[in-house]
């Protein structure tokens, strides 16, 4: 993430749950697609996020709709099995000997027994 991961914590949490979010500050860009799973406002457009959050407030249907695109979003970006299939991705392309010369890596249950 280009921003402090603790900073932001709150916008992956309610990605990860299907809740849209509303702001546009640091990292939360990421994590947001504007109008897809949220609205990205500058943090000093007060009337631009209260227009925003009156519009996820009056309709359910783009909540709903904005949600499950948060939840989809963060599945395909930020679950730990998809960040680590991109991290050996990128090492595989720096490093293509090792990789082709029969080292292997640990399995998903070495890094990870319980799940």
């Amino acid at each position: 993430m280009g921003a402090s991961p603790r900073l932001f914590r709150p916008t992956y949490a309610g990605a990860n749950v299907g809740h849209p979010s509303a702001t546009d500050t640091g990292g939360v860009r990421e994590a947001v697609e504007d109008e897809v799973n949220g609205f990205l406002v500058p943090r000093s457009d007060a009337s631009r996020l209260a227009e925003r959050l009156a519009l996820l407030i009056t309709s359910a249907d783009l909540r709903q709709t904005m949600g499950l695109q948060s939840r989809r979003r963060f599945s395909q970006h930020f679950e730990w099995r998809s960040m680590l299939d991109k991290t050996v991705a990128i090492y595989a392309a720096a490093l293509p000997d090792v990789v082709t010369s029969g080292v292997t890596s640990p399995t998903l249950t070495q890094l990870n027994p319980e799940g």
